[in-house]
């Protein structure tokens, strides 16, 4: 599947602007991909786990606040697709977490989904 066949189609005109796509490319990196799946293992959010990385990128450190929050939105969905579609094997929780700030990991989402894995891989 494709993440274009995926995303909801108001996310597709932002996915394809030069900021979707750095946001993709950064979810995509092998470290990202590491951070994302320890953090479910955990029983963490991702996003969480992604944050203080997220933070070096200018685009979500825009004065257009509109912006920043349906980029925000767009990771999220991003993620989904990778841990349920395209890595495979997990499934999304039904209901989402609260996330607070922390001296070493500053809040960037108010609240985020969590996954389970469905099958341990051997």
């Amino acid at each position: 599947m494709l993440v274009t066949d995926y995303l909801h189609r108001s996310f597709i005109p932002l996915f394809k602007e030069p900021e979707g796509q750095a946001v993709w490319a950064f979810l995509q990196k092998p470290e990202n991909i590491i951070r994302i799946e320890t953090a479910v293992y955990l029983g963490k959010s991702p996003l969480e786990a992604l944050t203080p990385e997220l933070l070096k990128l200018d685009i979500l450190m825009s004065n257009d606040e509109d912006k920043v929050n349906r980029l925000k939105q767009l990771i999220g969905s991003l993620v989904k697709f990778l841990l349920c579609h395209q890595i495979g094997g997990y499934e999304l929780k039904p209901s989402k977490v609260n996330i607070t700030a922390q001296d070493d990991r500053p809040l960037l989402f108010k609240t985020a989904a969590t996954y389970k894995i469905l099958k341990y891989q051997s």
